[in-house]
């Protein structure tokens, strides 16, 4: 999404596709103390991302 947004056709084209950028990223850190929480992930897999 962040090189989508780097060939935003306009600033609010640009500013969209960052903050839909922003939101994958947290559903992504989301996932990560999820499995972190349910010891699918160690510490060292959950601090190596």
């Amino acid at each position: 999404m962040v090189r989508e947004a780097e060939h935003a056709e306009s600033k609010q084209d640009f500013i969209h596709k960052f903050g839909i950028a922003q939101k994958e990223v947290n559903e992504v850190v989301y996932w990560l103390e999820l499995l972190k929480a349910t010891n699918y992930l160690n510490e060292k897999e959950y601090e190596s991302y």
